[in-house]
């Protein structure tokens, strides 16, 4: 069903994002300046042209319910991620 799997990807998508929170020292001190893109709490690629990683179904691999998450990986966090969209996505 399209509905469980569009709740599944916004689900991993949040975890995604939260790692990357809770993991930020560790994520800036390896990844600052790159882009990095998430899943499963594993980096599965990283670079400074996020469009050089091919598509997102090919980043997913057999996974196509799990979310691969974009970010720029900045020790200054300009971006200004809202983690709480995330975190309530998850609450609900």
């Amino acid at each position: 069903d399209s509905h469980e799997k569009i709740a599944s990807l916004r689900r991993t998508a949040s975890h995604q994002a939260l790692f990357y929170r809770d993991n930020f020292s560790r994520l800036t001190d390896r990844y600052a300046g790159s882009y990095i893109f998430l899943q499963n709490q594993e980096v599965v690629w990283d670079g400074s042209n996020p469009e050089k990683a091919g598509g997102v179904q090919h980043l997913s691999g057999e996974t196509e319910t799990q979310a691969v998450w974009l970010k720029l990986v900045d020790p200054e966090e300009k971006e200004g991620e809202h983690m709480r969209v995330y975190e309530q996505i998850l609450a609900d």
